[in-house]
């Protein structure tokens, strides 16, 4: 038999055939982020967030900061070339210490 779940609105069944929410769903299906090689022109807020492996609100910060390169906006939308965003990434990047160089 199975059991009753209380929800803010309504009693709903709780059983094994319930659909699990739209937002677990998202946050369950995490797509493999391109490799630089495989990424359009192009990039959305999502896209650079996924790269940056930040949230879209950091990036929107970050880009009304001025602190991302390449931001090209087409009416209200908001797009990052990817070669400069790239080369900005690359420019940023700094050595990694490895046991040589430590001593």
């Amino acid at each position: 038999m199975p059991t009753l779940r209380r929800n803010s609105r309504h009693t709903i069944p709780s059983t094994s055939t319930t659909k699990p929410s739209t937002r677990a769903m998202r946050a369950s299906s995490s797509r493999p982020r391109p490799a630089p090689a495989e990424l359009p022109n192009l990039l959305t807020v999502d896209e650079v967030a996924a790269l940056l492996r930040t949230s879209r609100r950091a990036v929107y910060t970050r880009i009304r900061r001025g602190s991302i390169p390449g931001v090209i906006r087409v009416s209200r939308r908001l797009l990052i070339d990817s070669s400069i965003l790239i080369d900005w990434l690359r420019e940023k990047r700094t050595a990694s210490l490895t046991q040589g160089d430590q001593q």
